[in-house]
């Protein structure tokens, strides 16, 4: 075996699959759903996981079963997160959650 077939045989550090040309890589356009990067497939993301912070709910400003745009306010918590308050819109039927950038520099 050559030096060059070993090459062709690794996988490609972008999209997992067999080596190629990074011009002709499918995920070259594609952004990560591990870190949010562009250019490569969460299964191959070398990017640290972000830790999970812990979160607490200190008080409930309002509480609604109603979804309409005047109401949404009453969805609105102040959440402690690392120790940091915060105000956040509570979505109870989301599987995910949600922070703004500005909210991580602050912690």
């Amino acid at each position: 075996m050559t030096n060059t077939s070993a090459t062709m045989k690794q996988e490609c550090y972008f999209c997992g699959k067999r080596r190629h040309p990074r011009a002709n890589c499918p995920v070259r356009n594609t952004t990560c759903n591990n870190c949010g990067k562009v250019g490569h497939f969460a299964k191959v993301c070398r990017s640290v996981s972000k830790r999970t912070a812990f979160v607490s709910v200190t008080s409930l400003v309002g509480s609604s079963s109603s979804s309409t745009a005047t109401e949404l306010k009453n969805a609105i918590v102040e959440a402690k997160i690392n120790g940091t308050n915060i105000t956040a819109l509570m979505d109870t039927g989301s599987s995910l959650s949600f922070i703004d950038e500005r909210q991580t520099l602050c912690m």
